[in-house]
């Protein structure tokens, strides 16, 4: 007659399933915890990869379509300081339709769908080698009217060049990457950076520049600013 388990030898065999149990459970919570820091690595890399690629984009465009006027306005085209960076261009690049006469304070143009009250403009005319910045008090229909009076004659067909400007600020304390577009508010671009340092050269004209994510990730770029060579 074959005897069963003894007690002892139930309760050994209990506690080692149960060992194995817990030791199954642990690996699987210490996977599962892996997958999830992996996976948080892998989300703030595509964020960082993604706020270089707009920086570059954005940098790239800075004096675009202002070659001339800043020639002749000396224009600011990028400004640094410790924390901000402002990027100027130009864009919706409409012409005059009418003659713009000096002392005028209105002017008639073309296809100027982004240019409203409160935008400023530049107007240029390649062959007089005239420019003049000018911000806009409003719109009605093709006609803008100006906040001062045009310093120049403009002939017919002459650029209006709407300016845009672009800001990225870190905020050291709250260790915020923020980005503004002309006069808006900054708003969060990226948490948790510890540094965001650049130097811009001018004679090359060029930037270089370093964030650092939590003190551990670290990029750095160079980034050559095509748009501001002076031909």
């Amino acid at each position: 007659m074959t005897e069963g388990f003894s007690l002892i030898e139930t309760l050994l065999s209990l506690a080692l399933s149960m060992i194995l149990m817990f030791a199954g459970i642990n690996t699987i919570m210490g996977t599962a915890e892996s997958c999830e820091k992996i996976g948080r690595k892998q989300d703030e890399q595509e964020e960082i990869f993604h706020v270089v690629d707009l920086l570059r984009k954005d940098l790239a465009t800075c004096g675009m379509r202002l070659s001339l006027s800043d020639k002749l306005l000396n224009l600011n085209l990028l400004t640094t300081d410790k924390q901000e960076i402002k990027i100027t261009y130009g864009i919706s690049d409409s012409i005059l339709m009418q003659e713009g006469i000096k002392g005028s304070e209105a002017i008639e143009v073309k296809d100027s769908k982004g240019i409203k009250k409160d935008k400023q403009i530049i107007i240029q005319n390649f062959f007089s080698n005239t420019a003049q910045k000018i911000n806009v008090l409003r719109r009605d229909k093709n006609t803008l009217i100006l906040e001062e009076p045009l310093q120049y004659n403009f002939s017919t067909g002459s650029s209006v060049i709407l300016i845009k400007e672009i800001s990225y600020k870190w905020f050291k304390d709250k260790k915020i990457l923020k980005r503004k577009v002309d006069k808006g508010y900054f708003q969060p671009l990226m948490e948790g950076v510890s540094d965001f340092t650049y130097k811009y050269f001018a004679d090359n004209q060029s930037l270089v520049y370093k964030m650092e994510i939590n003190k551990k990730a670290q990029v750095r770029g160079y980034i050559f600013l095509n748009n501001m060579v002076t031909q």
